[in-house]
């Protein structure tokens, strides 16, 4: 058949498997559950949250805050990540920060507080890149790669299965003895003396 048909017939069977996953970037802060002090940090990002609310359009001020109480890395550049984030395939699997943060679509909007194993946290979306389906044309080739992969595979596992031995294949010791034996004789006989 045609490689291109069959690449079509797989597109159009699976449409869901060829899309570009959402994008994001984030700003976070972020306030450490330290043993003992788990009441002080949610007071701290309660207050921090209280402050956001208050003036929930203000990008500055998240920054601003960030910079003063996140315990986070990025803490120095505002809590913004300055990488693009993907999400990923198991979203359901990953942490409550990632999923918050998936969760949210509009730039400025923001988490409410969220709490994981290590501590609390706020995320702001600040840029998003919306999941979106790929045409035919982006991942034919890629799709055709595959399908020439799995063909290939299925022929070499075709010609190795028809080198396998039978099942009655008996073998007979006496011949492989005397075949063995005339060998040597012959090697033997060929060999130059010393």
């Amino acid at each position: 058949e045609d490689l291109e048909a069959l690449a079509k017939e797989r597109y159009a069977a699976n449409p869901d498997i060829y899309k570009k996953r959402k994008k994001i970037k984030v700003a976070l802060i972020m306030v450490l559950k330290y043993p003992g002090m788990e009441d002080q940090a949610k007071s701290e990002i309660e207050e921090i949250a209280a402050e956001l609310n208050a003036d929930p359009e203000n990008d500055s001020l998240f920054f601003e805050l960030a910079m003063e109480h996140s315990d986070d890395k990025m803490a120095d550049q505002g809590g913004v990540n300055k990488k693009w984030l993907v999400a990923p395939v198991d979203l359901e699997n990953r942490s409550p920060v990632q999923q918050a943060a998936f969760a949210l679509d509009t730039p400025g909007q923001m988490t409410e507080i969220i709490e994981s194993e290590y501590g609390y946290s706020i995320v702001r979306l600040l840029k998003v890149t919306p999941e979106s389906q790929l045409s035919f044309a982006e991942v034919k080739q890629d799709i055709i790669n595959q399908i020439v992969g799995e063909l290939k595979y299925l022929k070499q596992a075709e010609v190795m299965q028809s080198l396998d031995a039978p099942d009655d294949l008996v073998f007979d010791d006496e011949l492989i003895k005397q075949v063995i034996s005339e060998n040597l004789e012959v090697r033997e006989a060929k060999a130059p003396e010393k």
